[in-house]
C-alpha cells in the first residue's frame, strides 16, 4: 500500500469504513513515515483543540463594513428603485419603438399599392357631356311635345 498521509483527516474524524480503517491502522505498523505524519497531525490538532461540531453565527456587522467597503472604493449603494425606473423606462421605450415601426409599416405598405388615377372633371364639363346627351337623344323634342299638350302654344 501507499503511503496513506491524505487519509489523516477521515481517520482522525473517524468517517472512514471500517475496512479502510484497518487497512490504514495495519499500513502505519509498518510505515514509519505514515506513522510519524499521523503522530505529528494529531498532536497538532490536539493544540489547535478543534471542536467537534462547528456552529455558524451571521455577522451582525457586515451591512455597516460592507458600506464602509463602497465607500472606500467610491461605490455608491444602489436603491430598487433606481432599478425598477430602469426597467420601467426600457418598457416604455420599447413600446414606443414598436408603435413607430407599426405606423412605417403601414405607411409603407400604403405607398406600395398602386394608386388609381382619379379624373378631375371640371363642372363645366360635366354639363357639357350631359347637353350632348340630351341633344342625341332627341330630349328636347319630346319635352316641348309634352309643354304642348297641356294647352299652351308653342312658339
Amino acid at each position: 500500500m501507499k503511503h496513506v498521509t491524505k487519509y489523516f483527516l477521515e481517520y482522525h474524524e473517524r468517517t472512514l469504513p471500517t475496512e479502510r480503517s484497518e487497512l490504514i491502522r495495519s499500513h502505519l505498523e509498518h510505515c514509519s513515515a505514515c506513522r510519524d505524519y499521523f503522530h505529528d497531525m494529531r498532536d497538532f490538532m490536539e493544540i489547535l483543540g478543534t471542536p467537534d461540531t462547528v456552529s455558524l453565527s451571521p455577522d451582525p456587522f457586515l451591512p455597516t463594513r460592507a458600506r464602509a467597503f463602497a465607500a472606500e472604493n467610491g461605490a455608491r449603494p444602489r436603491s430598487l428603485f433606481s432599478g425598477a425606473a430602469q426597467w420601467s423606462m426600457a418598457g416604455v421605450l420599447s413600446l414606443v419603438a414598436v408603435a413607430i415601426g407599426i405606423s412605417i409599416g403601414t405607411k409603407l405598405s400604403d405607398a406600395a399599392r398602386p394608386v388609381e388615377k382619379v379624373q378631375q372633371v371640371s363642372d363645366k364639363e360635366i354639363l357639357s357631356e350631359y347637353s350632348t346627351a340630351i341633344a342625341q337623344n332627341n330630349s328636347l323634342d319630346s319635352w316641348e311635345n309634352t309643354l304642348s299638350t297641356d294647352g299652351k302654344e308653342n312658339k
